[in-house]
């Protein structure tokens, strides 16, 4: 049967297929995470500079504006209590991730699973006929 060695390929790519596309979209979604969390990381770090130079123009002023520092430092609470979030999805995903690696292997050793070699037939040639 010509076509059986192309049949087994395709049956153990088509195995291994799924896994590797959810694998992609696990990594894909934790960079994209971890790109939300730096965001918020930038964020944080301008309103604790707008923090540092209320309070200083509060001290140097002899006026204290506790309303704005309060609106502030609620925003940089919010922030932080986002990134915590953001955290515990990622470490979720990569327990997902995980159990595909390891799900993955456990595939990998299965005599069933193992992709075929792949043998030219005597006849079958590369190369150029020579005329």
């Amino acid at each position: 049967m010509p076509n059986e060695p192309l049949n087994r390929i395709q049956g153990a790519l088509s195995r291994h297929a799924p896994p590797l596309n959810s694998k992609t979209s696990i990594l894909v979604d934790i960079s994209r995470i971890k790109t939300q969390i730096s965001k918020l990381r930038r964020e944080i770090s301008f309103l604790m500079i707008d923090l540092g130079k209320i309070a200083y123009d509060s001290w140097e002023s002899g006026e204290a504006s506790p309303e704005r520092l309060e609106i502030i430092c609620l925003s940089i609470k919010e922030k932080n209590e986002s990134v915590k979030s953001l955290n515990s999805e990622i470490a979720a995903l990569e327990l997902k991730e995980a159990s595909f690696s390891s799900q993955g292997s456990q595939a990998d050793s299965a005599p069933s699973a193992a992709i075929p070699a792949f043998k030219e037939s005597p006849g079958s040639s590369n190369q150029a006929k020579k005329g």
